[in-house]
C-alpha cells in the first residue's frame, strides 16, 4: 500500500533523457561526475602519490540558495564529494591506501573482484545499491534516525566507497581496520520503526539494529549484486563461471560485516534469487522515499551540473530491478527502457576505445604495484 503522504516520483524530460524528479527538489548528482577542484582535505592527513596519477577524495563545503515555495532558504552542501583521477604532479592524496606491505589483501591481482572494481563506471552502481538498501523499511528508518543525509547527501555514499576501497584494494590490515570502524559506528545505530513507516508486515515499534545479521546480509547483497549488474550493463559481460567466482570471493568479507559465511551465496544465480525474493517482499515507506529524494536529487552547487548528473540518474534508475522502480513510483516506459539499453550499449563500446588511464582506477594500479612488492608510490 502506497503512503499517501508521499506522492510517487514523476519523470521530467531533460534533453534526450527522462530523469526521475521529485517535487520541491531540483537536480541530480553523482560522485562519478562532479568536476570540482581538488585540494588536500587535511594538512595533517597522511598522503601519498599513487604513481603518475593521483586519486583524491575531497570534502568540500558549498553554499547554495534554493527556493522552497515562495521563501528562500540557505542549504549547505557539506562533504560534497568528488572522486577523480588527477595527473598533476605534487597533488596530495587522501590516504585511501596507505599500507606499503606487499599483502594483496582479501582478493588480490588474480581475482575477478579486482578486475571489476578497477572500473570507474562501477561508481554508478553506488546509487543503485543505496536505493535498494533503503527500500527496506528498517534500513530506511535507521538512515533517517541516525544520519543527516538531507544536509549531507553524499556522506553515506562516500563512506561506503571508502570502505569498499579498503576491503577491495587494501591490505588485510586495512580491510580489517575499515570494517572495525564500520562495526563501531553501527553498534550505536538502533531504534524502532515509527508509525509513519510501518507496513502490514512490519508494525510500528519493530526494533532495528545496524548489527542485525539479516539487515547486514541484505546490505552486502545489494553491494555485491550492484557491482555485477553495473559491470555487465556498462562495461561488458562475464562468463557465468567468472560471475560465480566473483560472488564466492566475497565470502571473505562476510565475517567483517557480521554476516555468517554460511549465509553467503555459492553462485551468482543464488545471489540473484535471494535479491529477487527480497525485492518482492520490500515495500518502500515514507523514510525510503525521503532517502530516495536525496539519492536521486541532492542539492547542487550550480545548475551547470544538471545535464551531466541527469545522465547518471537515468542510468541508475534503469539499473534498478523493475519491481523496485514500480514500488518507488518511478515512471519507466518502453521508450525509456529502449533508450537505457541503447545508452548502455554505447558506453560498452566506448569502454573499448577510451585510453586506459580513463577506464582503469589508479587505485588498482597502486594496489598492483604494492602486491608486486614495489610499494604504493613507486
Amino acid at each position: 500500500m502506497r503512503n499517501k503522504a508521499c506522492p510517487p516520483l514523476k519523470s521530467i524530460s531533460t534533453g534526450m533523457l527522462l530523469t526521475p524528479h521529485i517535487p520541491g527538489v531540483t537536480g541530480l548528482a553523482s560522485t562519478s561526475s562532479l568536476p570540482t577542484r581538488m585540494r588536500s582535505p587535511s594538512s595533517s592527513a597522511r598522503t601519498r602519490r599513487l604513481g603518475a596519477c593521483a586519486l583524491q577524495v575531497e570534502l568540500q563545503s558549498a553554499q547554495k540558495k534554493t527556493r522552497m515555495g515562495s521563501s528562500e532558504s540557505t542549504t549547505w552542501l557539506r562533504k560534497l564529494v568528488s572522486v577523480r583521477v588527477m595527473g598533476s604532479p605534487g597533488v596530495e592524496v587522501a590516504p585511501l591506501l596507505a599500507d606499503d606491505a606487499d599483502d594483496p589483501g582479501l582478493f588480490g591481482p588474480a581475482s575477478v573482484t579486482w578486475r571489476l572494481a578497477r572500473e570507474p563506471f562501477l561508481l554508478v552502481g553506488g546509487g543503485r545499491a543505496l536505493l535498494m538498501q533503503v527500500a527496506h523499511p528498517l534500513v530506511a528508518q535507521g538512515v533517517v534516525d541516525h544520519s543527516d543525509y538531507d544536509q549531507d547527501p553524499f556522506g553515506r555514499l562516500v563512506r561506503t566507497v571508502r570502505w569498499l576501497v579498503a576491503v577491495t584494494f587494501g591490505t588485510t590490515a586495512e580491510a580489517n581496520e575499515a570494517s572495525r570502524e564500520v562495526r563501531r559506528v553501527h553498534a550505536a545505530v538502533r531504534g524502532a520503526l515509527s508509525p509513519g513507516n510501518a507496513t502490514r508486515e512490519m508494525r510500528a515499534g519493530t526494533p532495528y539494529s545496524a548489527s542485525d545479521p539479516d539487515l547486514s546480509r541484505w546490505v552486502l547483497a545489494t553491494i555485491v549484486q550492484s557491482m555485477l549488474a553495473t559491470y555487465e550493463a556498462l562495461v561488458g559481460s562475464l562468463h557465468p563461471d567468472e560471475a560465480d567466482r566473483f560472488v564466492r570471493e566475497w565470502r571473505a568479507v562476510a565475517p567483517l560485516v557480521a554476516v555468517q559465511e554460511r549465509d553467503m551465496w555459492a553462485t551468482a544465480r543464488a545471489l540473484h534469487d535471494y535479491v529477487d525474493a527480497q525485492v518482492r517482499l520490500l515495500q518502500p515507506v515514507a523514510a525510503s522515499r525521503d532517502a530516495a529524494r536525496v539519492v536521486l536529487s541532492p542539492p547542487l552547487p550550480t545548475r551547470a551540473l544538471r545535464p551531466a548528473t541527469a545522465g547518471v540518474a537515468f542510468l541508475t534508475t534503469g539499473l534498478l530491478p523493475a519491481q523496485l522502480r514500480r514500488a518507488y513510483g518511478l515512471r519507466w516506459t518502453p521508450v525509456e527502457d529502449a533508450a537505457h539499453r541503447a545508452a548502455c550499449a554505447s558506453l560498452r563500446r566506448l569502454h573499448g576505445v577510451v585510453p586506459r588511464r580513463f577506464r582503469v582506477s589508479s587505485l588498482y594500479d597502486a594496489a598492483l604495484r604494492r602486491a608486486e612488492g614495489r610499494g604504493l608510490g613507486r
